[in-house]
This record gives C-alpha cells, structure tokens and sequence, in this order.
C-alpha cells in the first residue's frame, strides 16, 4: 500500500471516530438521565468535556462543519493545534512547517487539513490567524483531552 493511501485511510478512520463520537454523544443528549448544565464555552454543540477545541467553533454546527477534526490525533482539534512538529508547544519550530504549507502554489486538492484551521478548504490568511494567535500564546488547545 501506498504511503498516500495509508494517510488516507488513516484521516478516514479519525473521522468516523469523530463521528461516531458526536452521535454517541447526541444520545446522552436526548437521555432522560443526563441532567444539569451543559457547558459549551464555543457554541460548537460539544460539550466542553468532549470537545477538543473548547475555546474554538469547531462542531457540526461550524461552518463549514469541522466535525472535531484531529488530524495528528493528539486530543487538539485541527482549529486550535498548531503544534504542528508535535512537541507540545506552538513555537519557532513549528513556523517553518506551516509556512511551507501556506506558500505552496498551486495549493493541492484537498488542502492538508493540519494547516487548515477554520476547514475552509484553503489555507489562507485567516488559518495564518489562527496560526499566529497560537504562536503568540505559545501552546495548542485548549482541549478536554490533549495529551500534552
């Protein structure tokens, strides 16, 4: 098997995870037993207990939707991880790496979904934001289950 193919397949696997998860989650929702408030600090639907990005819209109601993406699985959602050498910071080893990634012209399709922060579908300038806010507080997240 091609390496492209395993990425594939990899990236296809985290996602039916995510998905499986916010219908796992939906349905302790709709349970009669699961009572009290619900924090949910970005609106994203995700309770802040399960959600991977909980000061960054990153749930099905986004738009457009990201689902809780986690593209290098280290429990931070692809919207609020740009820790991209996975170190456990956001610094000066990781600008190069989403440079790279943001100069590239023609950019390929899909776009690498790391270095797309708001699942746009393009790594532009407002993933450069995001990038940026994340170097200058110098960590990714914050998250309910990174593992950092």
């Amino acid at each position: 098997m091609q390496n492209g193919q395993r990425q594939a397949r990899t990236v296809l696997a985290r996602g039916c995870r995510v998905v499986l998860s916010i219908v796992l989650m939906n349905c302790l929702f709709a349970s009669s037993t699961f009572a009290g408030t619900i924090l949910d600090q970005d609106g994203d639907s995700i309770p802040d207990v399960f959600d991977n990005c909980t000061t960054s819209d990153n749930g099905p109601t986004t738009v457009p939707p990201n689902n809780q993406l986690d593209c290098d699985g280290d429990g931070y959602g692809t919207a609020c991880d740009g820790d991209y050498n996975n170190d456990g910071t956001v610094g000066v080893g990781d600008f190069p790496i989403y440079f790279n990634a943001f100069i590239q012209f023609p950019q390929p399709d899909p776009v690498d979904a790391c270095f797309d922060h708001n699942a746009d579908g393009v790594i532009g300038v407002a993933d450069f934001v995001i990038f940026f806010d994340l170097f200058i507080r110098g960590v990714p997240g914050p998250s309910c289950c990174g593992t950092f």
